[in-house]
């Protein structure tokens, strides 16, 4: 199961622990198939894979060839304090969802300074 974000604050987890303000970077996703979410009344939605499947234009967004879908993983022990780890390009990865996950959490923003409810 995959969970995706439609725009989100994120920290490097190694400065979560020891600093009250980590130095943070603000991600937005320009990917199709997540803002379409945002058309949407609800914060957050779970995708069955297969039971989208049965949508014909739901099927073409999850079986493309490759979408951007934001990494939040990849910031593990990134030092956001380096300009050089600040590009927001490099926090994004090219994946085929149907081959990846069995179905999807969207989350429409992600905070990690705040709880969702």
């Amino acid at each position: 199961m995959g969970t995706s974000f439609n725009e989100g604050e994120l920290a490097a987890d190694s400065n979560i622990i020891y600093d009250e303000n980590p130095p943070t970077l603000i991600a937005r996703s320009d990917n199709i198939l997540l803002n379409s979410f945002t058309q949407l009344p609800e914060d957050a939605y779970f995708l069955d894979f297969d039971l989208a499947k049965q949508d014909k234009q739901l099927q073409r967004f999850i079986s493309k060839n490759e979408l951007k879908m934001p990494h939040i993983g990849s910031l593990n022990g990134v030092d956001l304090n380096d300009p050089n780890h600040r590009n927001i390009d490099n926090y994004y990865i090219d994946m085929n969802l149907d081959e990846t996950y069995d179905a999807l959490i969207n989350f429409r923003k992600a905070n990690l300074f705040t709880p969702y409810r």
